[in-house]
Order: C-alpha cells, then structure tokens, then sequence
C-alpha cells in the first residue's frame, strides 16, 4: 500500500492487484482502495502486468510462485 513509485514496489503493487483481481471476486475498486488506488490505476497495472508478462518469463515465474503459495495454502 505504499505511496512509493520505486520500480520495485510497483512490481509487487501490481502482483498484487493482479492476484487480488484473479483470486477474489472484488471489484476494481474495491481492490483499488485495498491497495491505496484507484480502480483506474487497479485496471491498468493489471492491463500493464498482462503485457510484461508476455515479454519477461522472470516475472511469470514470480506470478506462478505466488499463484501457487495461494492454491496450496
């Protein structure tokens, strides 16, 4: 939730509004103010991350740790 731009707590901000979006079933934004966003910014970090994830096989592999730490537990 942190008001940082830092590329590195972007990253993690958006996993966790992607996830949040996939595993739950709240709204844009309910999801947005969980993570101190608008649904506007909740929709394009998602639309971003869909994007990234065809490109960077590092960062789908951090998706997929999470998405399979959220299954199993």
């Amino acid at each position: 939730t942190s008001r940082s731009r830092s590329a590195k707590v972007n990253e993690a901000r958006a996993l966790g509004i992607y996830l949040s979006r996939q595993f739950t079933g709240r709204t844009l934004d309910e999801i947005g103010k969980a993570f101190g966003r608008t649904h506007s910014s909740a929709l394009y970090a998602i639309n971003k991350l869909d994007q990234a994830l065809k490109k960077d096989p590092k960062l789908q592999g951090k998706l997929d740790f999470f998405n399979q730490r959220l299954i199993r537990d």
